[in-house]
């Protein structure tokens, strides 16, 4: 019998990730730059990081240089809303959350349970 306390736990985290990340991209697209948009994603991202977002090399040199301003509902520029998106593509390509290869293949959903 396996040890439970060395058994993977499964995170259901990866979806809220995909929406806000898409939603972030809208929300840009029609100029709506909120800093809690910024702020709620940053939440969501950590949640599905293997380390801390908050102690990211790049996170700490954008954050220091570029930081948000405290008010969730002030309005940053386009600009700077676009380079905080490239900040999380980056981190999340340093997470492994960005182009790596699905573990599925095509045709491996569950055949050999089929009779």
């Amino acid at each position: 019998m396996a040890n439970a306390r060395y058994l993977p736990k499964y995170k259901n985290t990866i979806s809220d990730l995909n929406l806000w990340h898409s939603f972030l991209l809208r929300r840009m697209t029609v100029g709506d730059c909120r800093v809690e948009y910024l702020r709620t994603f940053e939440i969501v991202l950590d949640a599905n990081c293997s380390f801390s977002l908050k102690e990211n090399p790049r996170y700490i040199r954008l954050t220091k240089r570029y930081p948000l301003p405290p008010p969730p509902q002030k309005y940053i520029t386009p600009v700077k809303f676009q380079v905080y998106m490239e900040l999380y593509n980056y981190i999340m390509r340093d997470a492994g959350l960005l182009d790596r290869e699905s573990g599925e293949t095509i045709g491996d959903y569950g055949d050999d349970m089929v009779d």
